[in-house]
């Protein structure tokens, strides 16, 4: 099992070059089209599309690029004969709680998970995001935060850091990622996860499946 498990993590990363050119290639037009509009419409394959129907359609070729990538980061799924039996969970929706003060920075990310089935709720300080934790935190599967944020009129570059604290002072002990830039990500990384979080990146694709994760690991309801 452990050699099949390394055989597929090697392909899956020499799968990533191919993954990308396919990216490039499938996506450079319509991006193209788009950038070179001077009006509301592009053409595209001969046919009139209003910038909205373009960037929709554009949204769709990535998620569904994003979801063959993010398909190959997890891990195999058992074989249904050795699957052990699955344990009770209490039922509830698949929920988010996502704090950035600026939540437009994230509406292609936060469209891909509700096109998922997963609830975003989303506050934009620390101390909305733990006033809504200390209603009822079990509500939420997992939390994502950005790192810097303006907090009591401030910008506080390490707000994400602060909000981690909080929230397990709440007892908040579900799954946090923190999405920032790639700078930040590196930086902050290791001090993310010192102060309790699960983990901190700048890449879409990594950040879905990190949110995969957490429901591919979670029991299933009996």
């Amino acid at each position: 099992m452990n050699q099949a498990t390394e055989l597929i993590k090697a392909a899956a990363a020499l799968a990533w070059p191919m993954i990308a050119g396919v990216v490039l290639w499938r996506l450079f037009p319509v991006i193209k089209r788009v950038l070179e509009s001077r009006g509301f419409g592009v053409k595209f394959a001969g046919m009139e599309l209003s910038v909205q129907e373009a960037s929709d359609q554009l949204r769709k070729q990535v998620r569904d690029l994003q979801d063959k990538i993010v398909a190959l980061q997890l891990p195999p799924r058992e074989d249904p004969a050795e699957a052990k039996p699955a344990t009770t969970k209490r039922a509830f929706a698949r929920r988010i709680l996502w704090a950035d003060d600026k939540p437009s920075n994230n509406a292609f990310e936060i469209a891909k998970l509700r096109d998922d089935g997963i609830e975003v709720v989303q506050a934009r300080s620390t101390a909305e995001a733990i006033q809504i934790l200390t209603a009822d935190s079990s509500r939420f599967d997992a939390i994502i935060s950005d790192m810097g944020r303006y907090e009591n009129g401030r910008y506080q570059p390490s707000a994400g850091i602060d909000f981690i604290s909080a929230a397990h002072a709440a007892g908040v002990t579900v799954p946090i990622f923190v999405y920032t830039s790639q700078a930040t990500a590196i930086k902050k990384h290791q001090e993310v996860l010192k102060a309790g979080a699960n983990g901190a990146t700048c890449s879409p694709t990594d950040l879905f499946g990190l949110i995969q994760k957490v429901y591919a690991h979670a029991p299933t309801e009996s």
